[in-house]
């Protein structure tokens, strides 16, 4: 079910006091729901990794910094993506899509530090998923 706003007239009292305010104090609410998701995934990994010699990962302190900064560089380029697809999908279409898409790395990161015998490749992998939350920011 897609919502489109036919009619948005904020400075308008009457409109405000009738509809405008309920509309604006939704999004504003939605909105914030899901960049609390996107910063807490986008973060998340970071915590993840530096505890993952202590549940018996071996990895060494230079495959921590990679892990680590994963994460930011996948987020500054998925940036550019999310930045134009607001115009080509819709605000609240993009806000609800985008919201689901972190469940990818909730998943992964779930799966991944269940295994301690997990490859690097997939922890390289769960560390990209993680920049989605980065990029959902924009």
């Amino acid at each position: 079910m897609t919502v489109s706003i036919k009619r948005w007239e904020p400075e308008n009292v009457i409109f405000w006091l009738s509809r405008g305010r309920g509309i604006a104090r939704r999004n504003l609410w939605l909105s914030i729901f899901s960049l609390h998701l996107n910063f807490n995934i986008w973060m998340m990994w970071s915590m993840v990794v530096v505890n993952l010699p202590a549940v018996g990962f071996l990895i060494s302190g230079q495959q921590q910094f990679l892990l680590v900064s994963i994460p930011p560089l996948v987020g500054a380029l998925m940036r550019l993506i999310y930045s134009w697809a607001w115009s080509w999908v819709g605000g609240g279409l993009w806000l609800g899509l985008s919201t689901l898409f972190l469940l990818l790395p909730a998943w992964g990161v779930g799966r991944v530090v269940q295994d301690i015998a997990s490859p690097f490749w997939q922890l390289l992998l769960v560390a990209a998923l993680c920049g989605i939350g980065g990029g959902a920011s924009a």
